[in-house]
């Protein structure tokens, strides 16, 4: 045929006739090649539906199995794809997998922050939480009131609470073998424990008519007492003082704000605080009585507090808040910041720019191969693959993508979760949260990879099946000026989401190093701080100013301090 036609033409159509033979030809050896290839890869299965040489219905008889074994068969394509392209899957890994490591690091510490329930039964327990013009004193994001006032309240709220407590977090200083060393913990009242429902390692809990009593945090009494249960009963010396040790805590249990780690507890009365004084330091909670509504008590601590008058501020009511760990003037303050470690910056309209750069970064590189697959997929459309299940095969390549990088960042975002447990706050006592990757935050992490992958594989995978079959069988080149239009809009809009990141980045910068170089009116560089509480030592106003006076006097002696002062 094709030297009967030679024969019949002339020069021009000769050579013209002679280049669509070529593409023919051409054409044909790549659609045998391609076969062959798909043939392998199973993808095809019996060849004589793909070519569309089917009877009726053959195609609807073997139902869902066959569905599963097409999703099996694009999944071991996509794998075999993806290790024969080294380039994108680096790329990913780079791009997804410190993204997946970011996640699980923000929402381990959101669940540590927020979620995360306190290792006690805090079903119907509620701080009281007054609201005050005024002076006021927030120690730990609530409202803090007198022991005198929270005597007041004891006595008034029996008939809607089971028990009513209070607290106070505090630095201690335990006397040990090698010194005297600072720990942390709480003062609270003698019904703490009862209306918290723990139950003693060892020994027993606080009791009303205690003297000079403690309770050992579990952590103190392994690290520093060996676990010995003969601890109980034996006196030390905390703030120079003597106390009994009368129990050991629960494992589990630090205390009733969350990151705040408590080696030990003392009651109150015990520590010598002057019951008359008026300062706001004691934060209170309590547990409702089975049959009284939530209303029902709200309104009746409302109008107690009213009715109850305040040493220096104007009470205006309260009002009960959840015990979760988490007080609610804090709550503001941490979700602010955690939206700040996603965001990287607290502007709504910017807070989005990190994710959608590094998406877009992804989405890019599977666009860019998508264009350099065209023949490919041209020739399974010519093959009688439809344009529905090629786009399936390339999101099934996508989100295998997205999920193994995902599964790389998990034990990156572990990692990051010891290097913050590691992190030292300058708040003059330990913060220690259990950042313990939670089954469910992985999880939480591998669905945002998989939604990402669907997200950002669709647009490429309907550009790459949709375009037409015969211009992509005859394209010899990896582009063309048909899609540059859209090429050049995409990459302008990379260049213009990273220049906003930068002076975004560079704005918050600036901040901080203004903010450092901020004048106090004094020189802090070589300035330390220090609290000394004498009130439970039995100290009268006299004899602590003159304390005060001879401990500046003999800091001054030493050859290391050029100035010293105190203030009361």
């Amino acid at each position: 045929m094709f030297e009967d036609a030679w024969l019949d033409t002339s020069g021009e159509d000769r050579v013209r006739f002679a280049r669509r033979a070529r593409l023919v030809r051409r054409t044909v050896a790549d659609l045998l090649t391609q076969a062959v290839l798909m043939r392998r890869d199973a993808l095809l299965g019996d060849p004589r539906p793909a070519l569309g040489h089917h009877r009726s219905g053959e195609l609807h008889q073997s139902g869902g199995l066959d569905r599963v074994a097409d999703v099996v068969r694009d999944t071991h394509y996509a794998a075999r794809s993806l290790i024969r392209r080294p380039a994108v899957l680096s790329v990913a890994l780079i791009s997804v997998g410190l993204g997946s490591a970011v996640t699980v690091a923000v929402l381990s510490l959101a669940h540590a922050l927020v979620v995360a329930p306190l290792e006690v039964d805090t079903e119907r327990v509620y701080w009281v939480d007054e609201t005050r013009q005024g002076s006021r004193s927030i120690p730990l994001g609530i409202d803090a009131i007198p022991y005198s006032r929270f005597q007041s309240y004891e006595d008034a709220v029996a008939p809607h609470f089971t028990a009513f407590a209070g607290d106070q977090f505090w630095t201690f200083s335990l006397a040990s073998d090698q010194g005297a060393v600072s720990v942390t913990g709480y003062l609270v009242t003698s019904s703490y424990f009862a209306l918290l429902g723990l139950t003693p390692t060892v020994g027993r809990f606080i009791r009303s008519d205690d003297e000079t009593s403690v309770v050992l945090g579990f952590d103190v009494w392994q690290q520093r007492y060996g676990g010995d249960r003969g601890v109980v009963g034996r006196s030390i010396q905390i703030d120079s003082r003597p106390f009994t040790v009368v129990g050991v805590a629960p494992r589990d249990f630090h205390g009733t704000t969350h990151g705040l780690r408590s080696d030990l507890w003392i009651p109150i009365e015990a520590y010598g605080f002057d019951p008359e004084e008026e300062f706001d330091w004691l934060t209170v909670f309590g547990r409702l009585r089975p049959d009284v509504p939530l209303d029902v008590a709200s309104a009746a601590i409302d109008a107690l507090a009213q009715a109850t008058p305040g040493p220096r501020a104007t009470v205006r009511g309260a009002a009960l808040v959840p015990l979760t760990g988490v007080p609610p003037d804090d709550r503001g303050l941490i979700v602010r910041f955690l939206t700040l470690l996603v965001a990287g910056s607290m502007d709504t309209r910017i807070r989005l720019i990190v994710l959608l750069i590094a998406s877009a970064n992804v989405a890019g590189v599977l666009m860019t191969r998508g264009v350099s697959r065209s023949r490919e997929v041209a020739i399974r459309r010519a093959l009688g693959a439809s344009r529905g299940r090629v786009t399936r095969l390339l999101l099934t390549e996508t989100v295998l993508l997205f999920g193994v990088c995902g599964a790389v960042g998990l034990p990156l975002g572990a990692l990051s979760l010891l290097l913050l447990e590691r992190l030292s706050l300058p708040v003059g006592f330990d913060v220690a949260f259990d950042l313990a990757a939670e089954p469910g935050v992985l999880a939480v992490a591998m669905g945002v990879a998989a939604v990402a992958g669907l997200a950002f594989g669709l647009v490429p995978a309907l550009q790459a099946s949709g375009r037409p079959v015969a211009p992509s069988l005859k394209q010899t080149t990896r582009g063309g000026s048909r899609h540059a239009g859209g090429w050049r809009l995409f990459v302008g809009g990379q260049i213009a989401l990273s220049v906003l990141l930068l002076v975004a980045a560079g704005v918050s910068t600036r901040s901080v190093l203004n903010a450092r170089d901020l004048d106090l009116g004094f020189d802090p560089d070589d300035v330390v701080i220090g609290q000394v509480y004498l009130g439970p030592h039995g100290y009268s106003e006299e004899e602590g100013r003159a304390l005060h006076r001879r401990m500046v006097d003999e800091i001054l002696a030493l050859p290391e301090v050029a100035a010293a002062g105190w203030s009361d």
